[in-house]
C-alpha cells in the first residue's frame, strides 16, 4: 500500500533551494534511509543506510481549473503504479509541480512502512521560513493512539495486504 499526499503552496519555490531541504530532510530522518531485506533463514532485516540520495521531479504544468485537477490525478494514479524496491533506493518520491506563478502542487508517495515514521511538517518547516508558512497549508499533526491504530488496523482488508507484501517481497 502507498500513502499519497498532494499540498498547493501559494509561493515561489525555488528548486534548488528545495531540493536542499530534501537532502537535509533526509540526512536527519534515519527512516527515509531505511530499506528492507530478507536473509537466507527467512528473517527480515530494516536497514538503515548512511546516506541517501532523494531527485525531486520538477514539471511545469499550463492548465487551471478543473483541466489542472484532472491532470494532477492522473499524475498521481501514474505514480501509483511505479513501484518500490524495499530493498534497494529510496522509499519516497517527491514530485513538485509548477501550476501558476506563484502556485505548486507537491506530490509525496511513499510505501505504508514508513509514512508513519516522520512527518511532512518537517519538510515544509526545513524549506519554508516562518512568513513563507504561512502560504501553505499544512496538514494537522497526527494524534494517533494506539487503539485507534488497532482499529485502523483491523479494519483493513487482511487478504489484499497479505497478497500485496507477498508480491511486493517475493525477490527478497
Amino acid at each position: 500500500f502507498y500513502i499519497q499526499s498532494l499540498y498547493k503552496i501559494n509561493s515561489v519555490v525555488d528548486e534548488h533551494r528545495f531540493s536542499l531541504a530534501v537532502e537535509r530532510l533526509i540526512a536527519l530522518t534515519p527512516v527515509l534511509r531505511t530499506n528492507f531485506y530478507r536473509t537466507r533463514q527467512g528473517r527480515a532485516l530494516q536497514i538503515v543506510q548512511r546516506e541517501g540520495k532523494l531527485t525531486v521531479n520538477y514539471t511545469a504544468i499550463g492548465k487551471r481549473g478543473q483541466e489542472l485537477d484532472t491532470i494532477l490525478d492522473s499524475m498521481m494514479e501514474a505514480d501509483r503504479r511505479k513501484p518500490f524496491n524495499l530493498a534497494h533506493g529510496m522509499l519516497l518520491r517527491i514530485s513538485m509541480f509548477r501550476t501558476g506563478v506563484r502556485e505548486y502542487a507537491l506530490l509525496l508517495t511513499q510505501p505504508q512502512i514508513i509514512a508513519d515514521g516522520w512527518d511532512v511538517r518537517m519538510l515544509f518547516e526545513r524549506y519554508f521560513t516562518t512568513e513563507e508558512l504561512q502560504s501553505v497549508r499544512l496538514p494537522a499533526k497526527r494524534e494517533i493512539t494506539y487503539a485507534s491504530y488497532l482499529q485502523q488496523r483491523n479494519a483493513q482488508d487482511k487478504a489484499t495486504a497479505y497478497h500485496y507484501w507477498q508480491y511486493l517481497l517475493r525477490d527478497l
